[in-house]
């Protein structure tokens, strides 16, 4: 009796006659293999998610002019974007995720250095998607074809009508202010959600043909500078750089709108989730997640992450 209660099975012998190396082999395969999985799994959330609002017939009624959105119109596309996948968000989980976008867009228009870098903006946004899953023809088509749209669409606009969009969209996102931790942590933002646009840190980029703050002209009667002055600012300034606004541009005149989440560290907004999280993730951390899908240099557990989430197929 004693001698049954001892024994052990087949595949537990075999388990513990494998040497240190061979076990730790076999580890790291099912790792490897767990993590093709995830990034699998992820990758066809995000490709569902941009073939949905990417969509030729979803663009043709963007781009019909119907004017600038209510924003429950807003969310309710929102909400219909993030659903065209299997992936499932609870309401709080969504209403972070949309107050992060409102927030992260709004900090572009504010922080842009002139209304024409909107289009500049546009085109970092199409090219971060694409290079989210790179090698997929469907996406590559989809994301060509609404560059193709938005530039068409206002690349024609002079001057006035780029001031004057951006007005508009300034007064639309006006009363929009959510305090998001990722921004708060980077400096770019107050506790109470003002953005901080300014950093003594960081250069100004001027405006084209942008003179420094710092220098002050004296004109005589007749127009001419008789001589100048300078005083000193707390900001160093850098000349505008143009660059075409093209998907292929190895650079373009501004940073904003790229992904923030490829390197997979920073943004993460947290709240009320349920669900077993693995160990180190809170729950609620619905950033956590969507990082793992925005990211293109890590990989980590797509069904973990979910947390405050729900999946279905």
């Amino acid at each position: 009796m004693l001698q049954n209660s001892f024994k052990i099975s087949t595949n537990q012998q075999k388990l513990l006659s494998k040497p240190p190396a061979a076990f730790k082999s076999s580890q790291y395969q099912t790792t490897h293999f767990q993590n093709v999985e995830d990034r699998e799994k992820s990758d066809k959330v995000v490709k569902e998610i941009i073939l949905g609002f990417l969509a030729k017939n979803t663009l043709s009624e963007v781009f019909k002019g119907f004017g600038i959105p209510t924003r429950s119109g807003l969310k309710i596309f929102f909400e219909k974007v993030a659903h065209c996948s299997i992936m499932r968000l609870n309401e709080n989980s969504m209403d972070k995720l949309y107050d992060l976008m409102m927030m992260q867009y709004k900090y572009h228009l504010i922080k842009m250095t002139m209304p024409e870098q909107i289009m500049t903006v546009t085109v970092n946004h199409l090219r971060a998607l694409l290079d989210l899953v790179p090698l997929d023809r469907e996406i590559g088509a989809a994301v060509e074809h609404a560059y193709t749209m938005a530039y068409t669409y206002y690349r024609p606009l002079g001057p006035m009508g780029w001031y004057m969009l951006r007005n508009t969209l300034l007064v639309f996102f006006q009363d929009t202010r959510v305090k998001v931790s990722s921004l708060v942590r980077a400096s770019m933002q107050q506790s109470n959600g003002k953005f901080v646009i300014f950093d003594k840190n960081t250069p100004i980029q001027l405006m084209e043909n942008g003179q420094p703050v710092g220098e002050i002209k004296y004109f005589t009667k007749t127009g001419d500078v008789s001589h100048t002055s300078d005083f000193p600012t707390p900001y160093k300034y850098v000349p505008f750089e143009n660059f075409p606004d093209t998907l292929d541009a190895p650079k373009r005149s501004t940073d904003l709108g790229f992904n923030n989440y490829k390197s997979g560290d920073g943004l993460q907004i947290f709240g009320g989730g349920i669900g077993k999280l693995p160990k180190g993730v809170k729950e609620g951390n619905e950033m956590a997640f969507l990082e793992t899908l925005m990211s293109t240099t890590t990989t980590s557990n797509v069904d973990g992450q979910l947390g405050g989430m729900a999946r279905e197929g």
